[in-house]
């Protein structure tokens, strides 16, 4: 039953008398209030509902969000995975290559190197020329060499190789070297042979020390002589000749302090009777230097013109008195 049958019975029972205005009113309102009760606690469940299937359709739809999420993550993960694994593997392959590629460039190298390694022949006891031949077929650059400073034929064709070097380094018959090496013959010609051979016969003899010791004992001999000693500083310094008896004749330029300690340049001429591999010399007391005093020209000039063969008087008179190229007593 409705409110509006309700309300008909009311209206039925007010016409018939038997319920005054009063109470028509009164219990119309009744009717009227349940039915407000009724809508309004049917409006409630309704919202209630509607507020339930809302809170359902966030919670799917947040359940759905997340879902989504998971599995978005997951493929993220998967393409990131695989990715990297294709990274990984073109990183890997391409290092391989490079590594390949490397080792094959090393081995090609090593190939070429090998490829340019030359075995020295046997060259020594042979002429400068024929060594010289047998060396540029090989692709090797050649330089004649004296063995001997003296002896100015020592690099002519027909002179002996008595030993070979790579740049200055003394290699062996037989040893490796590459192409395009320089190699030097050192050759010594027989008429230097026979010129020892008669020096040998005479009591000739050489100075057994180098030409650097010879040149330290005469700066020593000098030194002996100057004012202020500590203060030399060595200019140009050789050795100039040698006689037939081991004699040394050598050329010093020193700039040292005076007795009034201003500084003065001396040029010398030096002679040594015997100098020793171990620095140990002798000279003749007295006689065994010669200051040399030019006018205008260099002191040097007079090294220069005695190697070209013209000696000046007084560089003779100083050979003479120390008994240059003289046989001594005891040869």
């Amino acid at each position: 039953m409705n409110k509006y049958d309700d309300l008909d019975k009311l209206l039925k029972l007010k016409e018939d008398g038997i319920l005054s205005e009063q109470e028509f009113e009164i219990e119309k309102k009744k009717v009227l209030g349940t039915e407000q009760n009724e809508s309004k606690s049917q409006n409630d469940k309704i919202k209630d509902e509607v507020q339930n299937s809302n809170e359902n359709i966030v919670k799917n739809y947040v359940e759905k969000i997340n879902k989504e999420k998971k599995l978005s993550k997951k493929k993220n993960f998967k393409i990131f995975a695989i990715t990297f694994t294709i990274v990984m593997i073109i990183i890997l392959s391409i290092a391989g290559i490079t590594s390949i590629v490397s080792s094959i460039n090393e081995n090609k190298k090593q190939e070429i190197e090998k490829s340019k390694e030359v075995v020295l022949p046997k060259v020594i006891g042979k002429t400068m020329a024929e060594a010289e031949e047998e060396l540029s077929k090989l692709e090797l650059k050649v330089e004649r060499c004296s063995d001997t400073p003296s002896d100015l034929d020592g690099t002519n064709s027909d002179s002996i190789v008595q030993s070979i070097t790579r740049d200055y380094s003394r290699i062996q018959e037989g040893d490796i070297v590459k192409k395009g090496d320089t190699i030097r013959i050192w050759g010594i010609s027989q008429k230097w042979k026979d010129k020892q051979q008669e020096r040998k016969e005479k009591g000739y003899k050489y100075c057994p020390a180098s030409n650097d010791t010879v040149i330290r004992c005469a700066q020593t001999l000098i030194s002996n002589q100057l004012k202020a000693p500590s203060t030399a500083i060595w200019g140009k310094s050789e050795k100039v000749d040698e006689d037939n008896y081991g004699r040394c004749l050598v050329y010093v330029s020193v700039e040292a302090q005076n007795s009034f300690g201003g500084l003065v340049k001396s040029d010398y001429l030096v002679i040594l009777q015997e100098v020793s591999t171990d620095g140990k010399f002798t000279y003749l007391p007295y006689s065994s230097t010669y200051t040399i005093e030019t006018l205008g020209s260099s002191p040097y000039s007079y090294i220069e013109d005695y190697k070209n063969g013209n000696i000046y008087p007084v560089i003779q008179t100083f050979l003479d008195n120390n008994e240059w190229n003289t046989r001594p007593k005891d040869v």
